[in-house]
């Protein structure tokens, strides 16, 4: 599009902009629910742990004492841990929450071998670095992921049935085997969908937060109304639709020169905000208006009727007028003057905006405080 600086489409307006506190807002809750993550985790390992050495004390035979005495010794180091949480050491409360199974799994998988499937568990907390470990500790992760494989291959190849050194009531093997494989298909699921609810959450900050860069980038701070950036884009891609049913209107403030000059740049920084309001609230939602610069507005109306452009602009001009702006001791009665064009088949939107500018132009010298709209007859 000639004369017009090429943009980007901007980002779709469904995504909610976060400002930067509320930014700072959101961090903080995803660290406090990670706290609360790590905190559940400890207190079901523990849990679990516990059950094992009740279970080993009900149904075990012979070299199951060592292992009760394995499982009731993990008890105070995830007191530890929940203390060190407590205290504010999440990223090492959350390695000792990955970390302290592996070395009784381990042992339970040597005492009854692999047929007990215990071992299996070690996939939980495989999953689990991605939940209790922070993203800014890769190297954290990597190493206790390595040391979880090392883990499983050890158990997987080593502690064979012939090597089981400990025993459980033979009925209760095939369940205790059974129950290891329903918990770790549980603890996966379970910890896949806490990873793909922070997934989303960490999402959503950098949505808004991206939404907000992009409001910054293409919202007039002084009115809330768009900036040129989005009126380009939008009507470059007429352009490329090969749409012309279209309607620009331009208009500016009549004598704001004068009210800058003798009242100063406050008091016409209140005119534009009062116009810029009536803007917001006087077109459909499928209009676009934009600050254009200074004191002149442009809006794009897509789909507008010949015969409703003027009666709308002239209920718009006169809304504007009835109000007056105070500002300090004195108060101003606002005027525009305003200059429309229809898009015409076969004319670049550069073309349409010039004509509504020599419309706007004879609403000057007409007497200001009045509307010009020029369609095809008229060019």
């Amino acid at each position: 599009m000639r004369g017009l600086d090429r943009r980007r489409e901007p980002v779709s307006v469904t995504v909610t902009p976060l400002m930067p506190q509320q930014i700072r807002d959101a961090i903080a809750r995803g660290k406090q629910q990670e706290v609360r993550t790590i905190r559940q985790f400890l207190i079901a390992s523990a849990v679990v742990q516990a059950a094992f050495a009740a279970l080993f004390f009900v149904w075990g035979g012979p070299g199951t004492g060592y292992l009760i005495i394995v499982a009731l010794l993990t008890l105070p180091l995830y007191a530890i841990a929940l203390l060190w949480l407590k205290r504010g050491y999440a990223v090492g409360a959350g390695v000792m929450a990955v970390s302290l199974p592996i070395g009784p799994l381990v042992a339970y998988t040597a005492a009854f071998s692999v047929d007990a499937s215990v071992h299996l568990l070690l996939f939980i907390f495989a999953v689990g670095l991605f939940v209790l470990v922070p993203n800014d500790k890769p190297q954290v992760r990597l190493y206790l992921a390595l040391g979880i494989f090392a883990a499983f291959v050890l158990c997987e190849t080593f502690f064979t049935s012939e090597r089981a050194w400990a025993t459980l009531n033979q009925d209760f093997m095939p369940t205790f085997a059974a129950i290891n494989r329903t918990n770790t298909a549980a603890g996966i699921i379970l910890l896949g969908v806490l990873l793909h609810r922070r997934m989303e959450y960490s999402r959503h900050i950098l949505e808004g937060a991206a939404r907000h860069g992009e409001l910054l980038a293409t919202t007039d701070e002084l009115t809330g109304l768009t900036n040129r950036r989005p009126i380009i884009a939008q009507l470059e891609q007429f352009e490329a639709d090969g749409m012309s049913d279209y309607a620009i209107v331009l208009m500016d403030i009549d004598h704001f020169k004068t009210v800058n000059d003798e009242y100063g740049h406050s008091c016409g920084d209140m005119m534009i905000r009062h116009v810029g309001f009536h803007l917001r609230e006087h077109f459909r939602e499928s209009d676009m208006a934009s600050r254009w610069g200074g004191d002149e507005f442009l809006v794009l109306m897509p789909n507008i009727p010949r015969r409703s452009l003027v009666p709308v602009l002239e209920r718009l001009r006169s809304s504007i007028a009835s109000m007056a702006v105070p500002c300090s001791d004195h108060v101003h009665h606002v005027t525009v003057s305003i200059g429309a064009a229809h898009g015409i088949a076969g004319e670049t939107a550069d073309e349409c905006i010039a004509a509504a500018d020599h419309a706007l132009y004879r609403a000057k010298e007409e007497g200001r405080d009045r509307v010009v709209a020029v369609g095809t007859s008229d060019r």
